[in-house]
């Protein structure tokens, strides 16, 4: 099936979608393949000349203006291309109208021939102006040439669809029987190959409106469209559509092929590019840009949990809240700027809260969208010697600093290094997520950074518990978690127990892994909603951290899991870390040791016996 050509019906076709409310668009094509998806998507014109071709050839489409080839030859190379691929949209070519060596009517009698629907006046002096556009007009290559060809091709029952770029062209191509004016407002500025100067929106919309005006007070029924200048997307589109009246649709021609494939192109592979074949996959995650890493922490919870609705630690923090540089305050981001790069042990921190919020069950909704972290699945593979440099077409500049952490390195060589700025970025066009708002990578970093403090904060608690050994932890943990603290440190004094200072050995990112207890909170959450009703995990990690049992070193796996919280009434987010040990044989008893010895502790009445035991002191 062969293009349509019959301008009548082609016209008739247009109106009627103008009836029933519906934009016109027509599409540029510099290849076959740009035609075919432009007919697939539903365009109604598609427009070939000479700058499309040097479009998809990575050029600027102002190429099309210079003297590379005969725009009129290109054309005809490229109607072998485009014609043959489209079947029920009507083609229009773009005819140089000043080119002094063409028979203008057995050109366009060619063209018609060919099965072209019509012309377009392009490459257009138009688009020169200033002492040049003068002397072109004052030699006889002047834009009346184009008029005078529109007139032509009118006369010859074709489609015209013309460019105009001010009020006086408006008018003389109108009288000249065009169907179809195509409003220019210059050289689409967008894009890596886009100009970089022109005409704002709100320019744009008084100046359509004239030209608009303009030609209807000729033509009332003259169909008209919007293209060029910073009208590069559906958006700007709108904006100008609702501004004008009279305009019935938009023309595209980098809009519509060029910056559609930059971005597609781009995204694809860098999305392959960061696929990693499994003999080299790193196990490490990405938060420390040179070897190892380590995982998030948690804001402070400020739910209330009962104690008997769920096995894990049920007192809130208390005053565990951030400390006031977290970035999550909108304080400094330098979280880490007073710390260290030698090994020293944590400060402790009450246990984590219960990653079932179980009072904010009610606020669900506000956590159904995913959390920043969520998007970025930050705490997966890293990438090896990230670059410090900036990434290409990169906006803005960011800081290439890197904060030590409080962790200390399981090799006994200092503590781990988070990532700059920078290196973050880097990672996450890597990663394929390009669309990651460069403003916010800094606070994004900062609250990285402040999430793994505090997850270490919960590792180096259960270490310093039962990295003695099980006797003494359970010496700990039978009075319960609010006397822990105070019963660890007694029982430290009296049997003269050196400090124990846990190092991390690597770790382990592994988002799609589920661990059983979070698999169990969703099976509870889809038998008893009203209760258990919670969001999975956007993160799991797997720490290996070094313990020493009786002279030897022993790596101890922890797993934790990484949940979003209803956001704070200011607008904080808030996430809860499920951190402990991983079920193995030891790792299974001191889960049962701590959550078990504060249950039995309450169940028994411990807080009763100790108070009556104080009372008769």
């Amino acid at each position: 099936m062969a293009p349509p050509t019959n301008r009548q019906e082609i016209l008739g076709k247009l109106r009627g979608q103008i009836a029933k409310g519906q934009a016109i668009v027509g599409a540029g094509a510099g290849i076959g393949l740009s035609a075919k998806f432009v007919e697939q998507g539903g365009g109604d014109l598609i427009i070939i000349y000479n700058s499309g071709r040097f479009r998809m050839a990575g050029r600027g489409s102002l190429a099309g203006l210079m003297p590379y080839g005969n725009a009129n030859d290109v054309v005809l190379d490229m109607a072998n291309e485009v014609l043959p691929i489209v079947k029920h949209t009507p083609v229009i070519a773009g005819v140089c109208g000043t080119d002094p060596f063409r028979n203008m009517t057995a050109f366009l009698k060619q063209l018609k021939d060919l099965g072209f629907a019509g012309v377009q006046n392009f490459p257009t002096v138009g688009l020169i102006d200033g002492q040049f556009r003068a002397n072109l007009e004052e030699t006889g290559m002047s834009f009346d040439l184009e008029v005078e060809m529109i007139q032509l091709a009118h006369d010859m029952d074709m489609v015209t669809t013309p460019y105009v770029f001010d009020v006086e062209e408006s008018k003389k191509m109108a009288k000249a029987g065009a169907d179809i004016l195509v409003a220019h407002m210059g050289l689409t500025t967008s894009g890596s190959i886009g100009a970089t100067s022109g005409k704002s929106l709100e320019d744009c919309v008084k100046l359509i409106q004239d030209i608009r005006d303009a030609a209807a007070s000729i033509n009332p029924d003259v169909i008209v469209l919007c293209h060029g200048g910073p009208i590069s997307a559906p958006d700007d589109a709108k904006y100008v559509l609702e501004r004008v009246k009279g305009v019935h649709g938009f023309y595209g021609a980098s809009s519509m092929e060029r910056l559609p494939v930059e971005e597609a192109i781009t995204n694809i592979t860098r999305s392959f590019k960061a696929l990693k074949p499994s003999s080299q996959a790193s196990i490490m995650g990405w938060f420390w840009a040179d070897a190892a890493s380590t995982s998030s922490q948690v804001q402070s919870s400020t739910a209330q949990i009962k104690p008997a609705s769920c096995p894990v630690p049920h007192e809130k923090r208390g005053g565990a809240a951030p400390p006031p540089s977290c970035p999550m305050h909108k304080q400094t981001v330098d979280v880490l700027g007073s710390v260290a790069p030698t090994p020293s042990p944590a400060a402790p921190l009450p246990p984590s809260s219960c990653p079932v919020p179980h009072d904010q069950r009610h606020q669900s909704n506000a956590a159904n969208e995913p959390s920043l972290l969520s998007k970025l699945n930050p705490l997966n593979y890293m990438f090896h010697n990230l670059s410090q440099a900036p990434a290409p077409n990169q906006q803005q500049a960011l800081p290439t600093d890197r904060d030590p952490s409080s962790i200390p390195k399981g090799t006994g060589d200092g503590n781990w290094e988070y990532p700059s700025p920078q290196q973050m970025y880097n990672a996450l066009l890597r990663k394929g997520y390009t669309d990651t708002d460069i403003t916010a990578v800094e606070s994004m970093v900062a609250v990285h950074n402040f999430l793994n403090e505090g997850a270490w904060a919960e590792v180096v608690e259960w270490e310093k518990r039962f990295g003695g050994g099980l006797s003494r932890a359970w010496e700990i943990c039978k009075r319960g978690e609010e006397n822990a603290q105070e019963t660890q440190r007694i029982l430290d004094w009296k049997t003269n127990t050196q400090p124990i200072n846990p190092t991390l050995v690597r770790f382990q990112g592994r988002p799609k892994d589920m661990t059983p207890k979070a698999a169990m909170f969703q099976v509870m959450g889809w038998l008893y909603p009203a209760k258990f009703a919670t969001e999975p995990p956007f993160d799991r990690h797997d720490w290996y951290v070094a313990r020493n049992v009786d002279g030897q070193e022993k790596q101890v796996r922890y797993v934790i899991d990484y949940y979003t919280g209803p956001p704070e009434p200011t607008g904080e987010p808030v996430f809860y870390l499920d951190v402990r040990p991983a079920m193995t044989p030891t790792g299974a008893v001191e889960r049962l040791m701590r959550w078990g010895g504060d249950v039995w502790w309450k169940a028994s009445g411990g807080e009763v016996r100790e108070a009556n035991q104080i009372s008769k002191r």
